[in-house]
C-alpha cells in the first residue's frame, strides 16, 4: 500500500485561499496524496470501483474545501484525511445498498412476456422503493436495538393481505 506523505500544512491551509491559490494548493495535495487514498479505496472497494470514489471523494473534497477543515492542533492531516475517507466510504456503500437491490420478474409478479411496457416499468419502480424503505426502516430499528422486532414486523408488512 502507498505511504501518506509528510503534511505539507502551508498546502492544506492553501486551500482555503482565493480560487486560484485554493485550486494551486489542492492540485499539489491532490498529486501528492492521491496514491495513498487511491491504494486505501482499492483496499476498502475494490479495484473496480477505487478509482471512481476517489474521483467523487477528490471533486466534493474540492466543492465543499474539506482540506481547508484540518487542523494541526487536532492531529495530523494523514488521520483527518482517512476519518474524511471512511465517511466517505460508508455514504457510498450505504447509496449503493440503496439503489443497486436486485428485483426479478418473479417477485414483481411480471413473468408474462407479453406484460405492458409501462406496468413493469411502474411495478419495478415501486419494488424498488419498497426496498428501500425497508432497508431504511430496518436500519432505524437496529439502531435502536430493535431488529429482532423488525424481522417479526416484516412478513406482516410484505405479504399481501388475506382478503381486500
Amino acid at each position: 500500500m502507498a505511504d501518506f506523505p509528510s503534511t505539507q500544512w502551508h498546502l492544506v491551509r492553501g486551500t482555503a485561499l482565493s480560487q486560484d491559490d485554493r485550486r494551486a494548493a489542492f492540485g499539489a495535495l491532490v498529486e501528492a496524496y492521491r496514491p495513498a487514498i487511491l491504494a486505501y479505496l482499492r483496499a476498502r472497494v475494490g479495484v473496480g470501483d477505487a478509482e471512481d470514489l476517489l474521483q467523487s471523494f477528490l471533486a466534493s473534497s474540492y466543492e465543499h474545501a474539506w482540506f481547508a477543515r484540518a487542523d494541526p492542533e487536532f492531529g495530523s492531516f494523514r488521520g483527518f484525511l482517512l476519518v474524511m475517507l471512511k465517511r466517505h466510504v460508508g455514504h457510498w456503500r450505504e447509496k449503493r445498498s440503496l439503489t443497486t437491490e436486485v428485483i426479478d420478474d418473479e417477485s414483481t409478479g411480471l413473468t408474462d412476456a407479453d406484460a405492458d411496457p409501462e406496468r413493469a416499468f411502474d411495478a419495478r419502480f415501486l419494488m424498488t422503493l419498497t426496498a428501500q424503505a425497508l432497508a431504511q426502516l430496518r436500519k432505524t430499528y437496529v439502531a435502536r436495538d430493535r431488529g429482532a422486532l423488525y424481522d417479526q414486523l416484516l412478513p406482516l408488512l410484505t405479504s399481501p393481505p388475506e382478503r381486500g
